[in-house]
């Protein structure tokens, strides 16, 4: 039994239909195997096609899964396959599950001669032995002193900056690296990077060679592992800045090492190589003919312009707001507030326009007011103020915190824009729910309950939906049609139809599913027996497009299309209706070989 509960349409928002009938592919031929739940940790194994099976973990916790990863090459936001034929089989074939004790309580008993023994067994396979030896170096590391006292807050807890990003990337590996960074043992961050550097460019390289049928589920040109490079790019930027000799010999090594991230074939455009190469040549003093590439004219260019920042500023390509100046700035803020470098930080962060991280380093000193007065003159952005009221309510000063995000909140409310592109709209319900929290712990339940219509309006979830039911207490009849026109429209379908499936609206939840291309199998059960009739000729039509318009590997979703059919039919009281439509429709497709197993077994079932 799985730590929670899950629903399929939690599993089919996670990824394309495309890949959803994949899933169903390999759950429906018995693909998956060796599932084992050992606390909140799931493993499973799934045939794979360059390999006899990939490995999928899964981690539980409250709200539902946490983090999935799978062996296979699909690195790209979503879930692949794999995972989804593994989630698949927990809810529809739970007693595959084997419930195993946690690994922690296995290794307890273990004395260190066990423990050797396992791992040298372990590492009979060469990447396992790899692993090893990087999780060795990080073991190595002394544990930081431990204190009673709370460690000091920090800008970075309240507006993150891309180092904060890029350690949540690396794991425990960009951790360690920060710990060595500030403990300022920097030769062994160094090693720790290109270490992991190392093994990010194998899997870079493997990636290439791969087989392209690999990658026929999803058409991407994306690079698995120049999310980790990039990673790898701030720390080493951040370890730049942190050396307070430009001659040290580690700035040359560090200049080596990306140098041969440049030779490998990778994006050299990336904002986070660029940053790393711009403060190797500013503060390190590297010249910038070090890092040409050859045949690569527009980057060489881009090298030269060095010399005269703003004209290489203008050659900058980048799809974010900050260029390798404002990213380099941001980094070596981190490192003076790392430092204490307090009026160095207040100097540097004023200048480059950081006005929030100003203003919060204010807080942080005790000067409330006048962090208070620089955010009324200064800011601009929803962000700012985000940030900037977290740090005062932690700090205590929640009483001066909420008028100030309230106001915020109301004004960029007035900004919203009506396509599904509004830049503040996750920010805004974010800092709505956090306002209408605080606001109603003060008792300011004007503030709370306006604070969480916005917030519903821009991100619409039943759980928020139902706390603002709770919060309009009287006035909920009046504002509840209100708010229900207002998400109608919203780009997150699946939500606002379960709102809508919540409060008995069965047709108009479909609706909105089908307006939007947004229905799946899973959530048309959910409306099949209050809205049978429109749910059938939905479903149908899916069906229908699979059936004559694409590969029989699709079929298996077309089947559970027509188990919603079926549905339909015995929600009305017509089951004899349904027998003679499945029967015609084998009839209709008796060619199709892939497909009348699976019409077969649908006319079987109960």
């Amino acid at each position: 039994m799985l730590p929670i509960s899950l629903r399929e349409e939690q599993i089919a928002r996670q990824m394309s239909s495309r890949i959803y009938s994949r899933a169903l592919e390999l759950y429906r031929k018995g693909a998956v195997a060796n599932l084992v739940l050992r606390g909140k940790r799931l493993t499973a194994q799934v045939e794979g096609f360059h390999a006899p099976f990939y490995t999928v973990v899964i981690d539980f916790d409250e709200q539902g899964v946490q983090r999935a990863s799978c062996t296979c090459a699909y690195e790209y936001g979503d879930w692949c396959k794999h995972i989804g034929a593994v989630l698949l089989t927990c809810i529809r074939a739970p007693e595959k599950i084997v419930q195993q004790p946690p690994i922690e309580e296995v290794l307890e008993p273990l004395d260190t001669a066990a423990l050797r023994r396992v791992l040298l067994e372990l590492a009979t396979d060469p990447e396992v032995a790899d692993r090893i030896t990087l999780l060795a170096q990080i073991a190595q590391q002394p544990p930081r002193e431990a204190s009673d006292a709370p460690r000091a807050l920090r800008v970075t807890d309240f507006a993150r900056d891309v180092v904060d990003g890029s350690i949540e990337t690396l794991g425990a590996v960009g951790k360690t690296i920060q710990q060595l960074i500030e403990k300022a043992d920097y030769a062994s961050a160094l090693k720790l990077i290109s270490a992991e550097s190392e093994r990010v460019l194998d899997l870079n390289w493997r990636w290439r060679i791969g087989d392209a049928h690999e990658f026929y589920d999803f058409y991407t040109d994306s690079n698995p592992a120049e999310d980790a490079l990039n990673a790898l790019a701030d720390l080493a930027t951040e370890l730049v800045l942190s050396l307070p000799d430009p001659k040290d010999p580690l700035m040359q090594q560090i200049a080596q090492l990306v140098r041969g991230w440049l030779q490998q074939e990778l994006d050299p455009w990336s904002d986070e190589i660029r940053t790393c190469i711009y403060v190797l040549v500013q503060h390190g003093r590297i010249p910038p003919k070090f890092f040409r590439r050859e045949y690569d004219s527009e980057f060489d260019e881009w090298l030269e312009a060095l010399s005269d920042i703003e004209r290489a500023r203008d050659l900058w390509h980048s799809d974010f707001e900050e260029d390798f100046v404002d990213l380099a700035n941001i980094i070596q803020l981190r490192v003076l507030e790392q430092r204490g470098a307090i009026e160095a930080y207040l100097k540097l962060a004023w200048e480059s326009g950081q006005y929030h991280r100003y203003a919060i380093m204010r807080a942080l000193q005790g000067e409330v007011e006048m962090a208070i007065e620089t955010a009324r003159q200064q800011f601009r952005k929803l962000y700012e103020w985000d940030s900037f009221v977290r740090a005062l309510d932690a700090l205590g000063h929640t009483e001066t915190a909420i008028p100030l995000a309230y106001d915020a909140l109301r004004e960029s409310h007035k900004r919203r824009r009506s396509d599904p592109y509004d830049p503040e709209a996750d920010l805004r319900a974010s800092l709505g729910e956090w306002l209408a929290a605080r606001a109603a712990d003060a008792g300011e339940t004007a503030i709370a309950l306006e604070a969480m219509q916005i917030s519903v309006e821009d991100e619409p979830t039943l759980e928020k939906y139902k706390r603002l039911e709770q919060l309009a207490g009287a006035q909920w009849a009046k504002l509840r049609p209100k708010v229900l026109r207002r998400i109608r429209e919203h780009r997150d379908a699946e939500e606002v139809a379960a709102i809508y499936i919540y409060e008995g609206k069965h047709a108009d939840a479909l609706q909105i599913l089908c307006d939007r291309h947004a229905l799946t199998p899973a959530l048309a059960r959910q409306v099949a027996d209050h809205a049978p009739a429109a749910t059938r000729a939905a479903c149908l039509e899916e069906a229908n497009k699979i059936i004559l318009n694409t590969r029989s590997r699709d079929y298996p979703l077309a089947a559970d299309w027509l188990e919603v059919v079926k549905r339909s039919y015995h929600a009305e009281g017509k089951p004899h209706e349904w027998e003679a439509f499945i029967q015609t429709l084998m009839e209709q497709h008796k060619r199709k070989t892939a497909l009348i197993p699976l019409l077969q077994q649908l006319a079987k079932e109960g």
